[in-house]
Order: structure tokens, then sequence, then C-alpha cells
């Protein structure tokens, strides 16, 4: 098979003469190798053995020499050497891909291996796979088949997508049928990302206070992106914020940049209570506008009724205010409830522990930082 190396078949060299035969050099040329265990000087008579294989390098006819040159009157002598290939051979081209350097989350552009048939049978492909520690940051496309004709190539294509920062490698493995069975392509490349953590992740305040938290952000071997963020987690009535809400890094910098984590709380509402009627009937309000009204145009009326209607005034005030109290107590025995004192609409951010979550993301990839709250009151 195309690759592989035959088994030995022998040539012997005798010296036929009554002098010593002076041996010089023993080559075989084309894909054919030798081996001999000839001396330099072989007597008259004696004789030396020397082993012959071939490696077959395409898929066609191969043709060499043996050659003997020595101090005999017909030198050089020669051997003539034929071999036949068979079977399938398998070759991949590159033997490794690298990739450089990546931003994590971030698919790279694909390269491709080249898989070729150097056989004259048909090449049985079983599997395409990639293997390792990284083998996850390494997707792949399989353009090959499962059997590949002699002399045709089939194409697979890889990219990098590093789940995290630093070296990443694995291992292209192509399974088939040829004498050495399986074909490797080296896979590597170096995640960039960035790092953010917290000089102190927790605070103590009492509400209407605001408490304030320094973040540091690092990039990692040599990451140059945007990194925005976003803060969640605040309690009720607070506030949680991040400035700059926005880093820049450039291609090459490795120096820390610093953001402001922010939670501003609403301190209790000094409001007296609020007394709330029950729901009323829907003429209510029509009922009392017009009663307000009779006892203002009453009122309007006074200084014209003089002492002779001031005596109607009286009654006709006291009959208003009846009616309305009236209609106020059938509302609330209709509905079947009575007034409740509720709390001030603003009651203030609650006391507790909170956790704040800090995260930043560019691209695909996020980092999130905890932090904790205590408010009291």
């Amino acid at each position: 098979a195309t690759g592989t190396t035959s088994a030995a078949q022998n040539v012997t060299l005798s010296n036929g003469g009554n002098v010593e035969l002076a041996l010089s050099n023993i080559t075989a040329s084309g894909d054919f190798a030798q081996t001999n265990d000839c001396v330099t000087e072989l007597q008259p008579g004696s004789n030396c053995t020397i082993a012959v294989t071939f490696t077959p390098t395409a898929s066609m006819t191969r043709i060499g020499t043996l050659t003997f040159t020595d101090n005999a009157p017909d030198n050089p002598q020669t051997v003539s050497l034929i071999g036949n290939p068979s079977g399938a051979a398998a070759a991949v081209s590159p033997a490794t891909l690298a990739f450089g350097n990546q931003t994590v989350g971030v698919t790279s552009a694909a390269q491709t291996v080249t898989v070729s048939n150097q056989g004259i049978a048909a090449l049985n492909i079983s599997s395409v796979s990639v293997g390792g520690t990284n083998a996850g940051d390494f997707p792949l496309v399989n353009n090959c088949g499962m059997n590949l004709n002699p002399s045709t190539s089939c194409t697979i294509s890889v990219t990098f997508d590093p789940t995290a920062a630093g070296s990443r490698s694995a291992m292209l493995s192509i399974s088939d049928n040829s004498p050495n069975n399986t074909q490797t392509v080296g896979l590597s490349g170096t995640g960039m990302d960035f790092m953010q953590s917290a000089a102190s992740t927790s605070d103590t305040i009492k509400a209407g206070q605001t408490a304030n938290y320094s973040l540091s952000v690092t990039p990692l071997n040599g990451f140059s992106q945007e990194v925005t963020f976003t803060c969640s987690g605040a309690p009720a009535q607070a506030n949680c914020s991040v400035t700059p809400s926005m880093l820049t890094f450039t291609s090459g910098s490795s120096s820390a940049q610093t953001v402001m984590v922010s939670v501003s709380t609403t301190a209790p509402s000094a409001l007296w209570p609020v007394l709330r009627l029950p729901e009323m009937n829907p003429w209510l309000p029509a009922s009392a506008l017009a009663l307000c009204g009779l006892v203002l145009w009453l009122a309007g009326r006074r200084s014209r009724l003089a002492g002779r209607t001031r005596g109607l005034l009286r009654p006709a005030l006291a009959t208003a205010f009846l009616l309305l109290f009236a209609i106020l107590l059938a509302n609330c025995g209709s509905s079947g409830s009575s007034p409740t004192v509720v709390p001030p609409p603003l009651g203030g951010t609650p006391s507790g522990s909170y956790t704040i979550s800090v995260t930043g993301t560019a691209g695909n990839s996020s980092h999130t930082t905890m932090l904790t709250l205590m408010v009291t009151q």
C-alpha cells in the first residue's frame, strides 16, 4: 500500500574472480531502500546479501535501480527494481492549524484541512473528530464523505471559538482504512478575555444613603474590545448604576481600568398615614356634589334673605348634611367594608441584606461580580 514499507527481497553479490573485490558503494534509487552485510573487500569465492524494500509514494508503478560500485571490469553492476502500489493511502495537509489570538466567545474565520487519497483503492473514512482538553473550542465542518476515490481529495473546515483566556489546543483526527489508520492535525490558539474584580464586595449603609464599590477590569492576552456593564439586584426604592457604563481596551493593552458601582437608597417617608375610605357607589359623588352646590347657594343668598329667611337656612343645611351622612352610611353598609389606615406611599428602602450583580459583557463573553449590600434603618 502507498505509504507503507514492503517485506524485504534479497540480492546476492558474489566474487567470482581470483582477487579481492573492492566495494566502494551500494545504492538503491526511487522508492526503494537497501541494507547489506557486505564488506569493503570481498574475498574470491565469497558473497554477501543486500535486502531491498519498497515504500511507494504514489499510486502509479514505481521503478528504481540497485547499483554496485566496485573494481570489477563490468563496474558498476545494477539490478532493476519495480514496485506496484495497492490499496488506499491517506494524506493530510497542513499538519497543524494555528489560529493566533481570538476574543473569548467570538468565532474565528475558518481554516481548511485537505484530505487526499494517494492510493489506488477507495479511502474509507470512518470518523472525523476533535479531541483533547480544549476540544470544544475548535468546532469543525466535515465536507468529506465516507468514501474517497483514488487521486481525489476533500476538505474539513475548522474554526476557533475560545471558551476561556489563555493557550488552547486540541487534535483533529481522521480515522480510515489507510495503512497508518489515523491521520492527525494539531490545533492551537490563544483566547483573549477580560477579568473583573472588586476591591471590596460588601457595604453597610442606612436607608437614604448610597453604597459605592470600585470594580477593576483587566484585559487578558491582548484583549481589545468594548466592555459594557449592567447592574441588577437593587432592593425596592433603590437604584444601581455603573460609571462609566462602557470601557474600551485598545490592541496590546494590559493595563486595568476602573468603574464605580453606586447603589442609592431611599430614606423612610415623613408623610402622615392616609385614611382610605371604602369603595363608594357610583352615584355618591354626584349626590355629594349636588348637596354641596345647594349649601353654597344658600350661603350665598344669606345676605339677601335677611331675618325673614334666616330661619329657613338652618333647617336646609341640617337636612343636607343628614342626607349626605345617610348616603355614606348606606354605601358602607352595602359594600361590607370600613375605612382603613394605610402606610405612607413611600416607606423607604427596606432593611435587609441584598445581592447586587454587576455584569461586564464583550461580544458573547460576560463576567459577573457579586456584591453584598446591607441596609439598616
